[in-house]
């Protein structure tokens, strides 16, 4: 993503952030949802900004995705160097950013008082304990929603709407301000941002090297990889010959992709 489209969600979500500040004792007077603890809906909105749920859906979504493509990286990097894994590192990142955010700022959740308080920095310099700003749990929600939509389109809505709903029931319950929810969701959409660049920058980096860490494409490293490559499919055995210089075959008749089976190999194999 290009960083001026970064800067400029940066500009947006300091204004918003600002406006939200005007908002936050009005919010404060509206009465309280219920015992959150006996709502499942509540709960089901919380538990979206719970990092334990985004180790099962990032999980969830390795196991359900398109086996690995001929040229990807080999050995325990191919199962670390996936896509899916980035619904969990978006709300990893995101919850360690609220977290430090909240030991930054100090400033303690709503106390019935239409006024903020700060806490000092000699009274647990190291806990976030009681304090407010940014929201973690929202955090981790937009953080996590933000990867799923990217990756599943289809889910951009659900994922949208339990974020939200995260936010909300996190402010009308009484945990937080608005300002610590829109913080809270400014602080996950960038982390978001943040994790698809440096994947992406790792994949470039792996591409130079021969392997895609996108596991989509068949590496190109013609130098480590010998020239005939058996290939198991539902057939028989059919040899396939890498690409020799920018991606192009010769001789050869496309079956898909960047691979060509040789005429070579088809005279070899009667095929």
């Amino acid at each position: 993503m290009p960083s001026k489209l970064l800067f400029r969600m940066l500009f947006t979500g300091a204004i918003a952030l600002g406006l939200a500040h005007l908002f936050d004792f009005q919010i404060e007077s509206i009465p309280k949802l219920g015992n959150t603890k006996k709502s499942d809906l509540i709960q089901l909105f919380r538990g979206w900004g719970f990092l334990g749920t985004w180790v099962l859906i990032a999980i969830t979504a390795r196991l359900l995705a398109n086996p690995d493509k001929p040229g990807t990286m080999t050995g325990w990097r191919r199962h670390l160097y996936r896509e899916e894994w980035l619904l969990l590192a978006s709300p990893l990142l995101s919850g360690a950013v609220a977290e430090i955010g909240k030991l930054l700022v100090r400033r303690l959740r709503p106390h019935g008082e239409f006024s903020y308080i700060y806490r000092s920095w000699l009274t647990d310099p190291f806990s976030s304990s009681g304090l407010g700003f940014p929201s973690s749990h929202t955090a981790v929600a937009f953080g996590g929603s933000t990867i799923l939509l990217l990756q599943f389109p289809k889910l951009q809505t659900p994922a949208i709407v339990m974020a939200v709903g995260c936010m909300a029931t996190r402010v009308l319950s009484g945990a937080h301000y608005f300002s610590d929810g829109i913080g809270g969701a400014l602080v996950g959409v960038i982390s978001s941002i943040l994790c698809l660049k440096l994947y992406r920058h790792l994949n470039q980096i792996s591409r130079r090297d021969g392997a895609s860490i996108l596991n989509s494409e068949p590496s190109l490293d013609y130098k480590k990889r010998p020239e005939w490559i058996p290939v198991t499919e539902k057939g028989p055995v059919k040899y396939v010959v890498q690409v020799i210089e920018k991606a192009q075959f010769s001789n050869g008749v496309e079956v898909s992709g960047n691979v060509k089976v040789s005429d070579k190999a088809r005279e070899s194999t009667g095929t």
